[in-house]
């Protein structure tokens, strides 16, 4: 009994042992800044993340000096390396790409049947089958002097393809950060808002996006490329409505068709607006208006298909109450890193629970270990957001 309860204790060290964390700074190699949101995946280990504002990408696990990691980001050079070469740096840089000269864009399809084309192949660049995502979520609503909900952590989720829109089952892993304060507020927050994390999130069913789903009600138009590998398209809304309303520019791979990164706001805030009626004396009824939204979407090539990396959010909104000329103003911001893992590094999800990334039900109370993206940098997000309402909103709520 004693040399099983040693030997057990004895591997359990190794493992330990032999398990480590590496951390490195993604660099511009002229300027020598910082880079957000660039990719850093492991290629034989299927194993990758996203640098956080500060550059920063920390993986964690066995010894991967076999392994070659690839580094890329739109608008630089991807660089390829062996792992085994960064054993002792802090730092990987990476160069621009070469600016080419300006001429007038020629292509053999418009830019209309490039989208077009592009959503075609949504059924060959993306996920087709289930793949466990595990994302480091960010989620704030705040006002100019309170928090009402936030939650930083670490889910799971099953996702069966990016191609028919689906109800995502989220699974808690860790909680870092929690509050929720709604109770107290004055009036309810629709479950559909885009300040909340879970509706970022699936906004990965590309073809459901309104811009890309009804091609005849937008104009699209060539934008020039820095890159000889990628296409941009910008597009409005040919008459904006309730519905149609985006505007923004989409960044397609030109050999592949695929949508790389997409960044959108929309263009008539005015009719963005939903009603609020509640039966709870509690919580006063009124109209909640869209102020702005700010939504960027971008995507990997991972063993042939394109993954999710990194979606973030920034949305203003303004609560109009009925019988009053009151009126309050709310910000969210959601950020959401999709930390691709091989199937045999992730923890047995069917022990952990389902929750709601909504009403933020089974969340619990948070844990005393740190997430990579839970640094200042997101604070300093929020500050910003508070000041931008304060400036625009003086004299508001």
């Amino acid at each position: 009994m004693r040399k099983a309860t040693f030997i057990i204790l004895f591997l359990g060290t190794c493992l330990m042992l032999s398990a480590r964390e590496y951390r490195f700074r993604i660099i511009d190699t002229a300027q020598g800044t910082a880079l957000a949101y660039a990719s850093f995946y492991l290629k034989n280990s299927n194993i990758g993340t996203v640098s956080n504002e500060e550059g920063y990408v920390v993986i964690n696990g066995m010894s991967f000096e076999s392994d070659t990691v690839i580094v890329s980001h739109l608008g630089y050079e991807t660089k390829t390396i062996p792992f085994s070469s960064l054993l002792g740096e802090e730092e990987i840089k990476i160069e621009s790409q070469a600016i080419a000269l300006r001429e007038v864009i020629v292509s053999p399809m418009s830019a209309k049947d490039l989208v077009k084309r592009a959503t075609e192949n949504l059924i060959i660049n993306y996920p087709t089958k289930v793949t466990v995502h595990n994302f480091s979520v960010n989620h704030i609503i705040f006002t100019s002097d309170s928090i009402i909900s936030q939650f930083q952590g670490t889910i799971y989720s099953p996702i069966s393809d990016y191609i028919k829109q689906a109800e995502l089952n989220y699974l808690l892993a860790e909680t870092s950060s929690f509050e929720d304060n709604r109770h107290n507020f004055d009036f309810i927050l629709p479950y559909y808002l885009d300040a909340f994390a879970n509706n970022l999130i699936e906004k990965l069913y590309l073809g459901q996006l309104d811009f890309v789903k009804n091609r005849n009600k937008y104009h699209y138009s060539f934008l020039e490329s820095n890159n000889p590998d990628l296409h941009i398209v910008s597009f409005y809304p040919l008459k904006s409505s309730r519905k149609h309303c985006f505007t923004g520019n989409l960044i397609i791979n030109k050999r592949d068709k695929a949508f790389v990164s997409i960044d959108y706001s929309v263009t008539t805030h005015d009719l963005i607006k939903e009603r609020v009626i509640s039966i709870d004396k509690r919580f006063a009824s009124g109209v909640i208006h869209l102020d702005s939204i700010k939504v960027n979407l971008n995507f990997i090539k991972i063993s042939e298909v394109y993954v999710m990396s990194h979606f973030k959010n920034e949305c203003c909104y303004l609560f109009s109450y009925d019988n009053s000329e009151k009126l309050k103003s709310f910000a969210a911001i959601n950020e959401v890193v999709n930390h691709f893992k091989h199937p045999g590094d992730i923890i047995n999800i069917k022990e952990l629970e389902s929750v709601s990334l909504y009403n933020l039900k089974g969340i619990g109370k948070s844990s005393d270990k740190s997430n990579p993206y839970t640094l200042n940098y997101f604070s300093r997000k929020i500050e910003r957001k508070i000041n931008e309402l304060k400036e625009k909103y003086p004299d508001l709520e």
